[in-house]
Parts: C-alpha cells; sequence; structure tokens
C-alpha cells in the first residue's frame, strides 16, 4: 500500500514490553498507560511473544486413522489461553482501531519471526492502515532514532511475511499428522498396551535421530586393539606404526630399544592461522557450553536479557560478520575495550569482520557502545559477565594480527622400522595472545627439536616405549557438538544462499534440546566434568518406527530452499505448502499399507474416568496425553509432558493422585542447571491456594509441598 505522511499518532508495536519501553525512552515518550505508552505523535505498545496462536479448521477430535491427514481449509488464528496474553491484545487491538491512529510501525525483532508476530495480530484486527518498518540490529537510544528516520515501506517484507508463514503452516502440518499418525500405529506398542503418545517435528525429530544414530554407534562399536613404539629424545618424540599384534610390536621393541633414529625426512613449513570471526549466536552459545557448562538456552536467555539492556547487539543472528556501515562504529568499541582490557592490542584494521553479502537479518554478535562506556559502571550477574567478556574478547581478537607459526614434520628409521613425529613453533601469538591474556588460557608447550636436525642425522633417544594406541569409540554429543551438527545437518542439500542452513535456526536450537528433554526422548547425564545428551529408551524406541523422510536433515534443507524462493518472490506459501499437503497425504497411505493387518481399529481411545476434578466436583478423565475435567465451564487439564515439570513425565497413577490432593515425590531438574536434579514433593493448588489469573486458566496449577512432613525443593 502507498504512504502518505501520517495525519494522526503513529502506533508503533514491539515484540516484548521491555522493548517497548526503549523505543519509547528513545522518541521521548514518558506518559505511561496500562499495556502501552502515549506521547504527542507515537503511541508505543507491545506483543509478549505470540498473542494468537493457529487454530486451523477442521480439526477432528478423535485421533483415528480415517481422520488423517488432516488438511484444513481454514487457516484461523485464535488468542492465546492466557489472561496476560488476552489483555494485552486486546489493549493492542483497542489502540489500533483509535480513529486519531493513522499509521502504525511495525517494531518487532527483525527476523522472519517477529514480521509474522507483528503481521497476525494486525491481520486478526482487521484494520487497513498503513505500517511501515523498523529494522534495526541493535536497541541503543541512538540505533533506534536513526531507524525510524529510516523506516522501511512494509512491501518490501511481505515476502518475509509470506516465507514465515510457510513455515509456520508446514510445521503445523508434519506435526499434527506426523504425531497422530504415529501414535495411532504404534503408540501401543511403544506403551505396553497403552497408548504411549509419539512427539513428531520437521525439526526435533531427526535432531533426535542424530543422538539416537550416535548411541547405537557407540553401543555397537568393537574395540580394535593396537600397539606402537615411542621413542623419547627429552624434548620431541617420535612414534612408529601402529601395530595390531601386541607380539609384532614387542619385535620391534626390543629390535629398535636403544638403539639411534636417522632422519630420513625433515620438512618445516611457515604457516598461519588468521584472527577467529566474530560470534554468531550458534558459536557464542557452542563456546559458552565448552566452557562453562551453560545450556544452550540459558546462553540465548543471558544474551536476550543483554540485549534488552543495550549492552549486547540482538543475539538470534546466523551471521559472523558485520555490515560495511557498521565499520566504524564497530572500530570505535573495539578501541575503547582494548584501552581497558588489552592495552597492547595491535590494530590492522577491521575490514576481515567486514562482509555484507554474508548477513542476512542481522549482524554478528558484539557488545554495544553504551556497554563500551557505562559497561564498567553497571551491575551484572556472573553469568552475564562471563558472556560479555567471551564477546568482548572475541572482537579484539578479531581485529587482531595472524597467529604465526612453523610447522615440523619428521620421518625416520631404527632397525627398518619407520618412525614419524611432528611439532610447531610458535613465531608470532598474534591474536592468541588476546585470548591467554583475556580468557586465562595456556600456550601449550611444543616439542623442541634440536636446531641441527636434517637429513641424515641420527639420535639417541633417552627411552624406547610400547604404548597402547586402542581405536576409541565416538563421544555422545555435549549441547556445544550437537549445536554444531545441527547446524552442519543437510547443508551439501541446500543452496548456496540459503538463509538459514543445517536443522532450525540459531534461535531454535536450545528450544529443541529443551523439549527432546521434555518429553523423555534425551537426557543430560554428566560424566566426570562433561555433561552429554544421550537418548533415553522411548527416543530410541520411537525413532525405530519413524518414516526415513521424517528423521533426514534433508526435509529441512528442501524447505528452507523454497522458503529462500518464497522470500525472494520466486516460490509462493500456497504452492509450498500444497506441496506439504500431498506428502502428509502420501505418508499416511504408505504407513497405512505397511501396517496391513495390523491397523489399529478406527476407534480412538475412550478417555478413562480416573476420579473426580478437585476444583469442582465433575468427572476427571484420563487420555494419552493429558488429565482433564470433562465440565465445559471448568475444564481444568493436566498434561503428562509438562514443562512445569522439568524432566518428568506423569504417570497414569501420579495423576490419579494429584487429583485426590496427595502430594507425589517427582525427580526434577533444576531450570538454571539442567544436568543438576533433585527430589520434590509436587501436589496441585488447592482452590482457595489459587489467584485470579490462575483461577481464569485451564491449565491446573502446582505447588511444591512437603513428603512426610520435611521440605523437599531446592531452590530451582
Amino acid at each position: 500500500m502507498e504512504f502518505t505522511e501520517p495525519m494522526g499518532k503513529t502506533l508503533v508495536i514491539a515484540e516484548k514490553p521491555s522493548v517497548g519501553m526503549t523505543i519509547a525512552k528513545a522518541l521521548g515518550i514518558s506518559d505511561r498507560q496500562k499495556g502501552y505508552i502515549e506521547g504527542d505523535r507515537y503511541i508505543v505498545s507491545w506483543c509478549m511473544g505470540h498473542l494468537l496462536e493457529l487454530a486451523p479448521q477442521p480439526v477432528k477430535k478423535e485421533w483415528t486413522f480415517s481422520s488423517l491427514p488432516i488438511i484444513p481449509t481454514d487457516w484461523s488464528y485464535q488468542e492465546k489461553n492466557s489472561e496476560a496474553a488476552k489483555s494485552q491484545l486486546h489493549i493492542l487491538l483497542r489502540q489500533i482501531r483509535r480513529k486519531d491512529v493513522s499509521d502504525l510501525v511495525c517494531a518487532t525483532d527483525a527476523g522472519r519471526e517477529g514480521e509474522l508476530i507483528f503481521r497476525i495480530v494486525y491481520n486478526y484486527s482487521g484494520t487497513n492502515k498503513p505500517f511501515r518498518r523498523l529494522w534495526v540490529s541493535s536497541l541503543e537510544e541512538e540505533s533506534i532514532r536513526e531507524g525510524f528516520l529510516h523506516l522501511k515501506p512494509s512491501k518490501d517484507y511481505d515476502n518475509l511475511y509470506e516465507s514465515a508463514l510457510a513455515r509456520s503452516r508446514a510445521d503445523w502440518l508434519v506435526g499434527i499428522n506426523g504425531t497422530r499418525l504415529y501414535t495411532i500405529g504404534y503408540g501401543r506398542t511403544l506403551g505396553g498396551g497403552k497408548s504411549e503418545l509419539f512427539s513428531v517435528g520437521r525439526v526435533q525429530t531427526p535432531t533426535l535421530n542424530m543422538i539416537v544414530e550416535r548411541q547405537k554407534e557407540i553401543d555397537s562399536f568393537k574395540v580394535t586393539k593396537q600397539w606402537a613404539v615411542m621413542k623419547d629424545f627429552g624434548t620431541w618424540k617420535l612414534e612408529s606404526v601402529k601395530f595390531k599384534s601386541e607380539e609384532e610390536a614387542r619385535m620391534c621393541l626390543d629390535e629398535t630399544h636403544e638403539k639411534p633414529v636417522r632422519i630420513t625426512e625433515a620438512e618445516v613449513l611457515k604457516k598461519k592461522n588468521s584472527a577467529p570471526k566474530l560470534y554468531s549466536l550458534t558459536t557464542l552459545q557452542q563456546e559458552a557450553n565448552r566452557r562453562y557448562g551453560f545450556p544452550a538456552k540459558r546462553t540465548l536467555d543471558i544474551m536476550q536479557g543483554l540485549y534488552e539492556k543495550k549492552m549486547l547487539s540482538y543475539p538470534r543472528t546466523d551471521a559472523n560478520y558485520l555490515t560495511s556501515d557498521m565499520e566504524k562504529p564497530f572500530a570505535a568499541i573495539t578501541h575503547r575495550l582494548a584501552e581497558r582490557l588489552y592495552p597492547s592490542f595491535s590494530y590492522k584494521g577491521c575490514r576481515q569482520v567486514i562482509n555484507d553479502s554474508r548477513v542476512s537479518d542481522h549482524y554478528a554478535v558484539i557488545v554495544t557502545s553504551n556497554y563500551a562506556r557505562n559497561g564498567e559502571k553497571a551491575t551484572f550477574t556472573e553469568d552475564e559477565m562471563k558472556i560479555l567478556h567471551l564477546v568482548e574478547t572475541r572482537m579484539i581478537a578479531s581485529i587482531s594480527p595472524a597467529y604465526l607459526y612453523e610447522e615440523t614434520k619428521v620421518k625416520g628409521d631404527c632397525a627398518g622400522y619407520e618412525f614419524t613425529g611432528s611439532g610447531r613453533r610458535e613465531i608470532e601469538p598474534g591474536w592468541r595472545n588476546v585470548e591467554r591474556a583475556l580468557l586465562g588460557l595456556q600456550a601449550s608447550e611444543p616439542p623442541v627439536f634440536p636446531p641441527d636436525l636434517a637429513e641424515g642425522r641420527s639420535y639417541v633417544p633417552v627411552a624406547t616405549t610400547l604404548v597402547n594406541r586402542d581405536t576409541k569409540p565416538p563421544r555422545p554429543y555435549t549441547e556445544e557438538t550437537l549445536l554444531g551438527a545441527m547446524d552442519r545437518a543437510g547443508t551439501e542439500d541446500m543452496p548456496e544462499d540459503a538463509e538459514r542452513k543445517g536443522l532450525g535456526t540459531s534461535a531454535t536450537r536450545a528450544g529443541i534440546i529443551e523439549r527432546l528433554i521434555d518429553v523423555g526422548y534425551i537426557e543430560r547425564k554428566k560424566q566426570k566434568s562433561t555433561t552429554y545428551l544421550v537418548p533415553t529408551d522411548k527416543g530410541i524406541s520411537m525413532i525405530a518406527y519413524i518414516d526415513d523422510r521424517l528423521k533426514s536433515p534433508k526435509l529441512t534443507a528442501d524447505w528452507e530452499w523454497r522458503l529462500k524462493d518464497i522470500e525472494k518472490g520466486k516460490d509462493r506459501e500456497e504452492a509450498f505448502c500444497g506441496d506439504i499437503e500431498k506428502s502428509m497425504r502420501n505418508l499416511v497411505s504408505e504407513e497405512t499399507r505397511k501396517l496391513g493387518d495390523d491397523v489399529p481399529d478406527d476407534t480412538a481411545d475412550e478417555p478413562e474416568v480416573i476420579g473426580v476434578c478437585p476444583y469442582c466436583g465433575q468427572p476427571f478423565v484420563e487420555d494419552r496425553a493429558v488429565g482433564k475435567c470433562l465440565s465445559k465451564t471448568c475444564g481444568k487439564m493436566i498434561y503428562k509432558d509438562n514443562n512445569r515439570l522439568r524432566g518428568h513425565r506423569i504417570t497414569s497413577a501420579e495423576l490419579r493422585r494429584l487429583i485426590r490432593g496427595e502430594t507425589v515425590e517427582m525427580k526434577l531438574c533444576k531450570k538454571d542447571s539442567p544436568s543438576n536434579w533433585y527430589t520434590a514433593g509436587v501436589r496441585l493448588k488447592k482452590p482457595d491456594e489459587l489467584n485470579e489469573n490462575e483461577k481464569a486458566s485451564r491449565y491446573a496449577s502446582f505447588i511444591y509441598d512437603t513428603i512426610n512432613g520435611k521440605p523437599v525443593q531446592p531452590k530451582p
């Protein structure tokens, strides 16, 4: 739509309250009302993430083969079942429909999901008022004011919205059809006669499959016994080839014992390692997991908080580079950091971190000029300081000189046996000195080869020993290595310019890992100081039944290829979703043929009455995923896989005890430290313990209690 200069007020809609307040401050607006802030020219309000949720029609309640596939004819939205979300939605709708509001600004997060959040509310309101787009990568007031001077036409982002809509609908189609199909077809097998829920997702299922396949490799691994002979020359070592038989190795040991090695080849190469790239969300999550053991979601939450404090740039980025307009600001920020942290900083320019073609929505993660000016005076938590310190260290390192070294490769002969060795000597530490100084890293002690090392010379070892070189199984994934595997998965099948490669996005991968833990498909296991992600029996069993197409990252690769084309205007949402619908029809048909005579009869599991609702006294039933009150007025529900009970799935017996008002002992994992578990007594809140929001909610509320009169809840 054409945009003309507004005659009335402009409504600015942010994605979160904190961001809305930051924008209002930058615009000089301070008249705070409930759910919005108003000034003479601007009104600033906000969503709270998604205020509306998909409610496609028709969707049959019965879980039966004959109801599949579910292909909606109407992609409608409904208000979320949250009093806070409903309240804010209606505040927004009233502001949008105000007669003195002539236009809007979309100020949600500058990316695919942010575009979707705004457009859904805009369309739901029924307005046709024009709007423009605020697109910034920093919440500093200067950046926001600059962004308002250069608001973008809404039509520039129509294709981005269509791509987001296509992704959202296609995920829904795969999730609901895959989950119902495999739950109906195989849930009884997995649940030992009682139907077990199969949770299927376009990203979570191939991610789980990677973890399961790694476990299979570990379980089936057979150690290959190997030995080698090592010759120690004091400051350097050489080693023989690996022997499959101990007898051969001992023969080599006997024949070469105390004998000199004649050098047959000595090669010295000068090499360099360029400075590291700036952090993206994924690489920072990997570093924080490796160095501090932070789960990926913990790192993202910290970064989001720092972004909202205007100390960090936008966190949900796939980029490791900056755009050209950031060259001077970045240099100024980094120089300021170096004055405080690393006075011996040697600036060589920052062109190596600038690449417009490698930045899509947002540039790499950096600290802001606000942090450079005021960071020392601000108050941060210990974990926030760790993340900030990683980022500021990487910024200085990224534009420091290269690391220069000599690599030496040596071959020698002793009694007819070949011995080899290698090592490197540092010439110029460059950027590595930055990391050593700021992160407390120690330089490794390299082998020191003799200065007269040359072909034809012989050297006598101080010791000759037999060493074990057995093969070792692959290690389970850590969050660091899984994030890397998700980032690389299927990339060979994606177009070179695909915006998002791999499984999920930088912003969603942490949530996928937590989801797999919450539904009981994987768990965290600590071995010594390392926490690994390993599949549970439930996860392994579930993957065994899933069609290969849903387990392969190629599905995501195909999607991202086409979603990128939709953003470019080369493809359409209708065509893309039409193909997803067709694939769901084919999947249902193929699984039905595969089951043959074992196809379950076409009746849904009848919910079983297990007691009465503790809130209204009406019948309370249990089905495969949830316990619920049958009263339309009350309708309280208890999900068995419940995010509020981290790491625990409520059993049928526990559900019965909970609605009787009993306290159930559960083993839960701590929110801020998911590798740590604790035991808690959990019960439902009594009617007189509910606050107003809890009374209005459809979801039952839990409270920690005591067992045998003793409190058992450490602070989560």
